[in-house]
Order: C-alpha cells, then sequence, then structure tokens
C-alpha cells in the first residue's frame, strides 16, 4: 500500500514539473520572435529544462532544431559576472557552423551564429538567475553594431 501512494505521489510530482516547462504561449524561448535559422536560446534549470530563469544551479542553454548544442552553467556565468571585455562563456557548431555565447562588458549576453542562408547573426539578450528576457535581434552583418565588439574578438564593431 505505501509503495502504491510512493508511486502515485512520484506522478504527480513529474506531472507538475513537466509543466513548469511550458509557459502561456508555449515555450519559454528566449528568441521566440527572431528564427536565428533553426537555433534557440533557454534559461533552464539545473535539471535542464526551459524556465524564465537560469537561477538555482541552472544555466543558458543553446540548442539547434531541438538538440543541445551547449549549455553553460550559472557558476561559469557568476564567475565571470560583467566582464571589462566581451568575453566566450561557450562554443559549439550546428548545421549552419559555429555558434558562441558571449558576456557582454553591458551584463547582457549575446548569441553569434550563422542563420539557414549563411548570414552571421547577433542576438543580445538580457537574463539572470531571477529573470530571462529578450531584447532583440540586432543584425546579419557585423556593421550593424557599431562602438560595440560584436564577435568578442577585440575588434570593435565587427
Amino acid at each position: 500500500m505505501r509503495l502504491k501512494s510512493l508511486v502515485s505521489v512520484l506522478v504527480i510530482i513529474m506531472m507538475l514539473m513537466s509543466a513548469v516547462v511550458v509557459s502561456a504561449d508555449g515555450d519559454f524561448r528566449i528568441n521566440l520572435v527572431a528564427p536565428l535559422g533553426g537555433t534557440a536560446i533557454y534559461c533552464v534549470d539545473s535539471l535542464g529544462f526551459a524556465t524564465d530563469r537560469y537561477g538555482n544551479n541552472g544555466g543558458i542553454s543553446v540548442q539547434h532544431l531541438g538538440e543541445v548544442t551547449f549549455t553553460v552553467s550559472q557558476n561559469t556565468i557568476d564567475t565571470v559576472g560583467i566582464p571589462a571585455q566581451n568575453t566566450l562563456l561557450g562554443e559549439g557548431s550546428n548545421i549552419y557552423g559555429p555558434i558562441a555565447l558571449y558576456r557582454l562588458t553591458s551584463g547582457e549576453f549575446q548569441v553569434n551564429g550563422n542563420d539557414e542562408t549563411g548570414k552571421l547573426f547577433e542576438f543580445i539578450f538580457t537574463a539572470s538567475p531571477t529573470k530571462c528576457d529578450q531584447v532583440g535581434l540586432i543584425g546579419h552583418d557585423r556593421s550593424s553594431c557599431p562602438g560595440r565588439d560584436c564577435d568578442g574578438d577585440g575588434q570593435i564593431g565587427n
């Protein structure tokens, strides 16, 4: 009898946890309105489930067509803090080429990659242990970010 009760409680907990993954509009993607060639950016909890914050040992996950390309942990983000120069947090590749996540000197995050046409995208967003917000797509060419190191190489505007 106790085993059945325990199993029932575990099933209910699992159902509640799965409900957390879906937001009101059905997706926690930070880049919900910017397709980025199939790349999706999520804040995730410690189990890797999409959520609206990366606190409690979560992180930021960069995925492509439903598969995780890489995830940067909250510990790594906290260690970098707000850097004096744009700092690479993580990188990987997908079918369109390399993709990277940077922490900017502004405290924002930036994902650089290529879309399905081969054009570079730079997507800047804000995220914190308590809230992840979408900021928007900067552009498809590096000249679209004057005065800023768009790809983390220390060169302004490229």
